[in-house]
């Protein structure tokens, strides 16, 4: 597989998930299928994305849905972001460094 999503026992009862790989809008749909499995809104969620390979927009728009539908729950969201440079810098132009922090 292109990506890869997994799953464990974060801090304090968390969730965590990880995501590496090919975080693009070409696997943007089985990525969120994937989730949608592998997902309850019960506790609170810490995203880890793990150097991947390559990472666009769409990938950061679903950590902002992520992050909106965890808050409307009223539940803690955190995201952790390992990234190469040239994809810092791409994030950062489109404007949407915020939803990595």
């Amino acid at each position: 597989m292109p990506f890869e999503i997994s799953t464990s026992a974060g801090k304090d009862g968390a969730t965590q998930i990880r995501f590496s790989g090919q975080l693009i809008i070409n696997n943007i749909e089985k990525i969120n299928e994937d989730l949608a499995s592998k997902l309850a809104i019960d506790k609170a969620l810490e995203v880890v994305i793990d150097n991947p390979e390559n990472v666009d927009i769409t990938f950061i728009q679903l950590i902002a849905s992520l992050r909106k539908t965890w808050k409307a729950s009223g539940l803690p969201f955190a995201v952790t972001a390992t990234l190469k440079p040239d994809l810092v810098q791409l994030i950062e132009k489109s404007g949407l460094e915020s939803q990595l922090k």
